[in-house]
């Protein structure tokens, strides 16, 4: 547990954030959330949106955005990674931070608006595909998804590298962390490659549900760019 020194000002603008949390629970969305598997220490149920909007009211500040993420508050941790000044993400703060991301709701969101605009995400991104940590795992693909949108980057090497590894005893959700990484990818390179279509063609060949699930959304994704 890491402690504060005081700060009577801070103090009080957490207290103003979560009390306009709290005016936007919604215990229906937490119910469903939970049906889903998705639990925190502390769930408001609180919609994107409405945490977008409260997030503008406030300033991006380092301190307040550790607090606010420490408090491992699903609606706190968000606010936290919409807050903080993206400057001062250093490699250890990432990995201090990344260690409390148990659930694929921060997955997801956390690397929309955050970890895929850091200037460091290609370093992150290599770490975390080597963890052990299998939401760590999934936070790699979804960080790298978002950071190629995000510079507009993106070369056929990125999408081959993605789909080298053996995927027939991966698990739906870290399947779907890659198709949403290739997906990201095929919008920027504006076309796929001759490798990810000869892997679609063998995966097609292979009774695996998963596998063949995502390569249908992979499809779906290739006939659009390149109709385009």
């Amino acid at each position: 547990m890491k402690f504060f020194i005081e700060n009577k000002e801070l103090d009080k603008e957490l207290e103003m954030i979560l009390n306009q949390i709290k005016l936007r629970m919604n215990g229906t969305t937490v119910g469903q959330m939970e049906g889903r598997g998705i639990k925190y220490r502390v769930n408001y149920g609180v919609g994107f949106p409405h945490l977008k909007e409260i997030a503008s009211s406030h300033n991006s500040d380092y301190n307040l955005a550790e607090r606010l993420w420490l408090k491992e508050i699903r609606e706190t941790m968000l606010l936290g990674a919409m807050l903080v000044p993206q400057s001062e993400m250093t490699i250890e703060r990432c990995r201090e931070w990344s260690q409390l991301i148990t659930n694929i709701d921060l997955v997801e969101r956390t690397s929309m608006v955050l970890w895929g605009h850091l200037p460091i995400a290609e370093e992150l991104v290599n770490e975390w595909k080597c963890s052990e940590n299998q939401w760590l795992k999934l936070l790699a693909n979804y960080t790298k998804g978002w950071s190629v949108q995000y510079t507009n980057k993106c070369t056929e090497l990125m999408i081959d590298e993605l789909i080298s590894e053996d995927l027939t005893e991966a698990d739906y959700g870290y399947l779907k962390s890659v198709a949403f990484a290739i997906k990201k990818m095929l919008r920027v390179l504006g076309k796929s490659t001759v490798k990810l279509k000869g892997w679609i063609e063998e995966v097609n060949c292979i009774e695996n549900k998963g596998l063949q699930l995502i390569v249908q959304d992979v499809i779906g994704e290739i006939e659009f760019v390149e109709d385009k």
